[in-house]
């Protein structure tokens, strides 16, 4: 999957813009702890859980950066699916306003994974969509998923 994601107002750190770390999607940036993550989630749902896989990263000796975006209006980070980030949260006094495109190829579908907990992992587009017969989200939802283009 590719994300978009496009301010409609010029953003920076405070307003809550993707962070990332740097190089993750790469093959050779790769360890078991990074490949495990990217089995189980793609993106962090606060900064203790992102700053934390630094931590983790730095005492395993394979330090990767810490990247943060400020974008201006109209201007997109775009986000393959394979890098580890997160939204920051908006500490400003301003909302923020955004649209976030996910691109997704036709055969991508809905794959259970579960934290080291034991918790099913899901994602904010599972609430949203249709649901298939066996309960699992359906990735094909015209009214969530429309077709942008096809080969």
């Amino acid at each position: 999957m590719l994300t978009a994601w496009i301010p409609l107002q010029d953003c920076d750190e405070t307003m809550g813009t993707p962070i990332f770390l740097e190089g993750s999607h790469l093959k050779e940036n790769s360890n078991a702890y990074i490949e495990k993550l990217k089995q189980e989630k793609k993106f962090f749902s606060n900064d203790s859980e992102f700053y934390e896989l630094e931590q983790l990263l730095c005492a395993a000796n394979h330090s990767m950066n810490i990247s943060t975006t400020r974008l201006r209006k109209g201007q997109c980070c775009f986000l393959n699916s394979n890098v580890l980030h997160y939204t920051g949260p908006n500490i400003s006094n301003n909302p923020r306003i955004a649209i976030v495109f996910s691109f997704q190829s036709k055969d991508n579908c809905y794959r259970e994974s579960y934290d080291n907990y034991g918790n099913l992992i899901s994602c904010d587009v599972d609430m949203f969509c249709k649901c298939l017969p066996d309960g699992k989200p359906d990735y094909t939802d015209p009214n969530f998923f429309p077709v942008l283009w096809s080969s």
